[in-house]
C-alpha cells in the first residue's frame, strides 16, 4: 500500500549527517575514495554487511585520519571492468582499473591511490572521482566550466599521475567535476 507518510530507514547520531545513498547488489564492491588519495575496496557480502532493522546505526567501515574526508563513494559490480580516476586540485589524475585494486576488510587502511609530494599553501588533494565515459567536465575555483578531453585519460597508463589536458591560469585550481551519462542512441 502506497502512502505518503515518511518513514525512518536509519538512526543517526547527534553531529551525524547522511551525505548520500545508493543500492549494492550482493558480490558488488563498493570503492570509497578520500581527498589524501586513499581507496577502500570493500566487497558487498550478506554476512560481512547484513540487513539491518530501521533504527540501527548501521556499521562502521572506514576509520578516517584527521583533518581527512570522503570525497566519492562508487558501487561497481563485480563482473564489469571499469577504469577508476582519481582527479586532484591541481589538475593531475590518476586512473586504476577496479580489478585490480586490492579488496580489504572493515577498519583496513586500503590502498594508497595516489601520494602527495606538495606541501605548499593550497594543498594537493583528491577533489573526487569517477568511471570514465565521454560527458566529464570540471569547474575551478575561479568559475571556469571545461570539458575534459576523456580519451586522452583512456590512452594514458594506470597508476601513473598525469597532468590534464586542461588550460589552467596561474593560482586556478579545480574545484569540482562532474559527470554526465547520456542515453546512447541504438
Amino acid at each position: 500500500e502506497i502512502s505518503n507518510r515518511s518513514t525512518t530507514i536509519l538512526k543517526l547520531k547527534a553531529n551525524i549527517k547522511l551525505k548520500s545513498c545508493f543500492l549494492c547488489e550482493e558480490n558488488s564492491s563498493l570503492f570509497i575514495i578520500s581527498d589524501i588519495g586513499r581507496i577502500i575496496k570493500l566487497k558487498i557480502t550478506e554476512s560481512d554487511y547484513p540487513c539491518m532493522g530501521k533504527l540501527a546505526q548501521g556499521t562502521s567501515i572506514i576509520k578516517l585520519f584527521p583533518g581527512e574526508s570522503i570525497v566519492k563513494v562508487l558501487n561497481i559490480d563485480e563482473k564489469v571492468i571499469k577504469d577508476l580516476v582519481l582527479i586532484t586540485n591541481k589538475n593531475s589524475f590518476i586512473k586504476y582499473n577496479t580489478e585490480e585494486i586490492k579488496t580489504s576488510k572493515k577498519g583496513e587502511l586500503g590502498t594508497i591511490g595516489i601520494k602527495f609530494k606538495d606541501t605548499s599553501k593550497m594543498k594537493n588533494r583528491v577533489i573526487n572521482s569517477f568511471i570514465i565515459n565521454k560527458y566529464v567536465y570540471v569547474e575551478t575555483d575561479k568559475k571556469n566550466y571545461k570539458k575534459l578531453e576523456t580519451n586522452d585519460i583512456i590512452k594514458s597508463p594506470y597508476c601513473k599521475e598525469k597532468k590534464l589536458n586542461l588550460n589552467l591560469n596561474n593560482n586556478e585550481f579545480i574545484k569540482s567535476i562532474f559527470s554526465i551519462i547520456l542515453p546512447e542512441n541504438n
